[in-house]
């Protein structure tokens, strides 16, 4: 059985983390992180976005530590 109240709190938790997200992140590197959390791994997405891939690589790693320093902060 799921708790509604467990499942709201989860949700709007979840949405905090994803708006300190986006504000920690450049306008850039949001982009990466939007295709690399659905699944894309950074050689697709330099094609997709016309990018060489070690520079997606370099966004990747930097948008892990920022997300990491997000969730330490919490």
């Amino acid at each position: 059985e799921s708790d509604p109240l467990y499942n709201l709190t989860n949700k709007e938790n979840y949405e905090e983390l994803l708006e300190k997200i986006r504000e920690s992140l450049s306008e850039s590197e949001y982009e990466v992180f939007k295709f690399h959390i659905n699944g894309f791994d950074y050689i697709t997405i330099a094609k997709l976005i016309n990018k060489n891939p070690k520079q997606i690589d370099n966004t990747i790693q930097r948008v892990k530590a920022k997300i990491k320093k997000i969730i330490d902060e919490r």
